[in-house]
């Protein structure tokens, strides 16, 4: 019984977290102008993160998320559309928040600043972020590969967050591997729907 309660309060303090971070974003947005908000994924999109998850040369999670090589086509991509034009960035990644920390340092030694930084439970808590009201008179670009399962070769994806996301500017999985000239584009996997 305790232990549930506990689960709960995390979880409630996760999003209570969360929600701080998205008024902080807010904040960010209303004092630099921004015209366009960018809403990056960071695992398979940004960073190749797949190759590592059942790699077993890592000592610790943190060690593993804080070697992730980074694709530099994606790198250069938002450091052409988002920094030279002065749009805003926000890294939107399902990961623990207890890796917070780890994830913002990754980014920083990666060559990214001035970005806002948001971790949900899963994908299926990313519209929430996205579609809110309070973002309705900003342009949205959305960076989400929104795939999963690829270290046991049987590449998944989260075909209802696709489904909402396909009305709005969205770059999917198929697209960031043009950008990353990655040669994990073959369409010999499930197609998003």
């Amino acid at each position: 019984m305790h232990l549930l309660l506990e689960l709960r309060l995390i979880k409630n303090l996760k999003f209570f977290i969360n929600i701080i971070l998205f008024c902080k974003l807010l904040i960010f947005i209303s004092l630099r102008r921004t015209s366009k908000i960018y809403f990056v994924d960071i695992d398979n999109t940004l960073s190749d993160t797949w190759p590592t998850i059942n790699n077993d040369n890592y000592t610790s999670e943190h060690e593993r998320l804080k070697s992730l090589p980074i694709f530099i086509g994606m790198k250069k991509y938002l450091s052409k559309e988002v920094t030279n034009n002065k749009n805003l960035l926000v890294f939107l990644s399902a990961r623990n928040y207890k890796f917070y920390s780890i994830t913002y340092e990754w980014l920083i030694s990666n060559g990214f600043n001035n970005f806002c930084l948001i971790l949900v439970n899963s994908a299926y808590e990313k519209p929430f972020f996205i579609t809110t009201f309070l973002l309705k008179k900003y342009d949205k670009v959305i960076i989400d590969d929104l795939s999963y399962n690829h270290e046991n070769k049987n590449l998944l994806f989260y075909a209802d967050v696709i489904k909402i996301y396909k009305n709005l500017n969205y770059i999917d999985f198929y697209e960031i591997n043009k950008i990353n000239n990655n040669v994990y584009c073959q369409k010999t996997h499930q197609t998003p729907t």
